[in-house]
């Protein structure tokens, strides 16, 4: 540790940056590598599951927004109050219709539903009641372990991403606290490399898709590229049309198809949704089975 405190400032810094691109990309490759190339892809199928394929690209909270969007579609959630000529207002409250339309409420998603009785939320809201989470893991779990093999369990995260923290941020801390120590105030890049090293250590301790699954993703949104651009047409397939280009891609998809779901989602129809710190589990299912060839969103079935 002596020679490390007495490194001249420029060589210390070459030697930090080393040390953090080392740190990041062993996390990297132990996290992002595992399920890659461990057998060939199966073929896409050209009637996947959009609740499992939102499960995949962005987990619980996901599901959540496409069991709204499948609600609203159906007729069971109205906005509350409208926005400014009849148009929803971003953010919109949400509340059950008064009178249930003629269409028939899976049993699935009769929980949720149920969280709309007698109050509204908007939607954001509404993915942070508990009765909705539970609702919503409900929903998950008939295919959530078949995705298991497309996923970083955390326990990997924690393992592997925690002692490169312990490693990389202690280096800097020790070097920062030599510097103080010895009345030397340049210590500006040193943070920035702390700093950079830490959004980098962040970002891999959220990381959600291994290899095989960010292929199998790609593979999905690629084979229905033409419909995230497709304008949908009214009629009877619109549902699961809008409901599959969310799954697949996100707000900025829904967004170009209906911006009134996106308002009424709270979403910016401009940007892809993503995960936020309110969700239960991003990734957080652990174990090493193996995805069934049956599972149109995870297994890639025919």
């Amino acid at each position: 540790m002596a020679t490390i405190a007495n490194m001249y400032g420029p060589d210390f810094l070459w030697l930090y940056a080393g040390v953090i691109v080392c740190a990041l990309g062993a996390c990297w490759a132990l996290l992002y590598l595992p399920g890659g190339g461990a057998e060939p892809p199966r073929p896409v199928s050209q009637n996947p599951d959009p609740y499992e394929i939102a499960y995949l690209r962005g987990g619980e909270i996901e599901v959540g927004r496409l069991a709204l969007i499948e609600l609203i579609e159906e007729g069971w959630l109205h906005e509350k109050v409208g926005g400014s000529m009849g148009k929803p207002s971003a953010g919109a409250v949400l509340r059950r219709a008064d009178t249930p339309p003629s269409s028939y409420v899976a049993a699935s998603k009769h929980k949720l539903l149920e969280q709309f009785s007698g109050s509204a939320h908007t939607a954001r809201a509404a993915l942070k009641l508990d009765g909705f989470r539970a609702a919503v893991a409900d929903l998950v779990r008939p295919f959530a372990s078949q995705c298991e093999r497309f996923l970083v369990p955390k326990d990997s995260r924690n393992m592997i991403v925690l002692p490169a923290a312990v490693i990389v941020l202690g280096l800097g801390a020790f070097k920062f606290s030599v510097a103080l120590a010895a009345g030397r105030s340049n210590v500006g890049f040193l943070l920035i490399f702390a700093a950079a090293a830490s959004f980098g250590l962040w970002r891999l301790g959220t990381m959600r898709l291994n290899r095989a699954g960010q292929e199998h993703l790609s593979r999905l949104q690629e084979a229905f590229e033409e419909m995230r651009i497709a304008p949908i047409e009214p009629g009877s397939d619109s549902r699961e049309k809008l409901m599959l280009r969310y799954a697949l891609y996100g707000a900025a998809a829904i967004g170009s198809a209906s911006i009134a779901h996106a308002a009424m989602l709270g979403l910016n129809p401009n940007q892809s949704s993503a995960w936020d710190s309110s969700s239960s589990s991003c990734g957080d299912s652990g174990g090493d089975s193996g995805c069934g060839g049956g599972c149109g969103g995870c297994g890639g079935g025919e």
